[in-house]
């Protein structure tokens, strides 16, 4: 049984479309960089602190991992689990051991425990 719709009215109680017209109308800011946005949306998706989170973690990342840094890199993190891609599954099943050690190192270099689990993905490391 097919149910029959009324056109949705689009114009305004006065009986115009201008309040239509005024929202297709998006004026363009002046370009910005990159940076800038993702930090405004870092923040907005983390709330504040956790987009610090994410720069913080890239940042101390190289002397929490140690010689392991040069394997694996950081690539996310959400809800406190970092996602690290490393070059091999050998490499995977080795930091298998080591997570933890260097969960602890980066959160003792952050100050605080912005990281609760780290996984590993094998993929090319982004450097």
């Amino acid at each position: 049984m097919r149910r029959s719709h009324a056109p949705l009215d689009r114009k305004s109680p006065d009986g115009n479309n201008q309040h239509m017209a005024a929202r297709r109308k998006k004026t363009l800011d002046a370009p910005e960089a990159f940076s800038l946005v993702l930090d405004r949306i870092l923040s907005r998706a983390g709330g504040g602190p956790k987009g610090d989170d994410v720069k913080d973690v890239w940042a101390a990342w190289d002397a929490a991992a140690g010689p392991w840094a040069e394997i694996a890199r950081p690539e996310g993190l959400r809800n406190g689990v970092l996602i690290a891609s490393v070059e091999s599954a050998a490499h995977s099943q080795e930091l298998q051991f080591e997570k933890d050690d260097i969960r602890r190192r980066l959160n003792e270099s952050l100050g605080r425990e912005a990281v609760t689990e780290i996984r590993f993905r094998v993929g090319r490391p982004k450097t």
